[in-house]
């Protein structure tokens, strides 16, 4: 986020990665960046059969973040609160369940404000469209 707004700072100690190997433990597709679900589930266009079939096998309809969740950095902030943001934006705009119908019909103005809207209403879609078919099969 760039913002030229007065903010109050919130000190943190940053810890860094202890190589532990959890990330890449919990990582679906083993670190292996050129299958990232994260990655896969933000790209724009056509998938191929195996790329449909990666988001269908692990669920994911944008990001992943199994890496994130499976750090010992990460559950200790989450343990402490540190990792939550002060900023009540994204926690009063969390939607607990996200379905094509509901992004189609959501108007401009709250589509542009969800954080898979820099990507494009058309790759969540073709995301969401996709599990929604493959759960009916």
């Amino acid at each position: 986020i760039v913002t030229n707004a007065k903010m109050k700072v919130f000190p943190r100690e940053i810890t860094t990665c202890t190589g532990c190997g959890a990330c890449k433990s919990a990582c679906p597709v083993g670190l292996d960046t050129a299958r990232c679900l994260s990655a896969l589930t933000q790209k724009k266009g056509e998938l191929t059969e195996e790329e449909q079939a990666a988001i269908l096998a692990h669920g994911c309809a944008w990001g992943c973040d199994r890496c994130q969740e499976a750090c010992p950095i990460t559950k200790k902030a989450k343990a402490t609160g540190s990792i939550y943001t002060p900023i009540h934006y994204f926690s009063e705009n969390a939607l607990p369940f996200l379905t094509a119908e509901t992004v189609e019909t959501m108007p401009k103005a709250e589509f542009e404000r969800r954080a898979y809207s820099w990507r494009g209403r058309k790759t969540i879609m073709r995301n969401l469209e996709l599990l929604e078919k493959g759960e009916l099969q």
